[in-house]
């Protein structure tokens, strides 16, 4: 309760004129997971780095029935448009332990994509949209980062994978505004400085797919929650 009246206090700091023009709230909830969600432990034995450190799939990561990794994002017409500071603030996703971290992240337009190997073994980024290939770039231990920039357009997302372990893979989601969060561990997420209309809410997540529900905003504190299913084989 308070850090929520901790972020409203700093909507109305930094956004004055859509204070007077009618307010703005702060979308906050969690994604739950129903159903049974095992996690295989991966065979990484093609390489002696990886095969040191046991790791299970990330594929689906339920804690607690908590769902992990689901980019929760606002669409609609009439949002504030990203700012350059935080256009010029970059997205980094690791290469470690033989996986790419974090599983998901939401990248804005024009925003820099910076990809690091701190592993002391190599890997590929191998960038994909849908089934074509972004680019394909070898990263040793210890190589500069991998800088990309204007990726996709918005609502598209990019798979990062590697050849060499198969078993790794990210999302880079573009993303038009700055409304959008990805869950971690708690499956739960909060979105300030939303001003007060109508939207849709989306709910994406790169196994389970895109969850959708139509939200009126209004001042102050909205609750929104959703809940994934396994799909039926």
């Amino acid at each position: 309760m308070h850090v929520m009246r901790h972020i409203l206090v700093f909507s109305c700091v930094l956004f004055p004129s859509l204070a007077l023009a009618g307010g703005f709230g702060v979308v906050h909830g969690s994604v739950s997971f129903e159903g049974n969600a095992p996690r295989k432990w991966l065979n990484r034995n093609s390489d002696p780095v990886c095969s040191k450190i046991k790791r299970k799939s990330d594929s689906i990561v339920v804690t607690k029935g908590k769902l992990r990794d689901v980019h929760v994002r606002i669409a609609g017409s009439g949002l504030p448009r990203p700012t350059s500071k935080l256009k010029r603030r970059p997205v980094v996703v690791k290469q470690s332990q033989c996986m790419y971290e974090p599983k998901v992240v939401s990248l804005l337009p024009g925003q820099r994509l910076v990809v690091q190997n701190v592993d002391p073994t190599y890997h590929n980024v191998h960038a994909k949209l849908k089934r074509r290939t972004k680019w394909n770039i070898g990263q040793a231990a210890g190589a500069p980062d991998l800088i990309k920039q204007n990726i996709s357009k918005p609502g598209q997302a990019i798979t990062l994978g590697c050849d060499v372990h198969p078993w790794m893979s990210a999302y880079v989601v573009t993303w038009a505004n700055a409304f959008s969060k990805v869950t971690s561990s708690d499956g739960a997420f909060a979105i300030p400085d939303v001003p007060v209309g109508t939207y849709d809410i989306e709910a994406w997540h790169p196994t389970l797919g895109l969850l959708k529900k139509r939200v009126t905003v209004k001042p102050g504190s909205n609750e929104i929650n959703f809940t994934f299913r396994k799909k039926k084989n």
